[in-house]
């Protein structure tokens, strides 16, 4: 019979090993992207239930926000991301 001393050390001791396992076993390779962040940010905003989804806005609110952005505080595009696909990370 497992005493409570025993009991406890036995789950401590598994916590551990599935940690180690979790750490150095479950090695996956990183994902490759399908698409850049701009493809991606278009291709929510061409469905409107998907834009709502992933922006809580509708594509023509999204559109609204960037236009408002770009004229009052200047938002201007980068050589590394564009104007629009900035325009999601201030939304989200």
């Amino acid at each position: 019979m497992f005493h409570e001393d025993d009991a406890s050390g036995f789950i401590y001791g598994m916590y551990g090993y599935t940690l180690h396992l979790d750490k150095y076993y479950t090695r996956i390779e990183f994902r490759q992207l399908v698409m850049s962040g701009f493809d991606w940010v278009e291709r929510k905003l061409t469905n409107r239930n998907s834009c709502y989804n992933m922006f809580r806005v509708s594509p023509i609110i999204f559109y609204r926000l960037h236009d408002l952005l770009v004229e009052k505080y200047s938002f201007r595009s980068t050589t590394k991301c564009s104007s629009i696909e900035a325009s999601f990370r201030n939304v989200s």
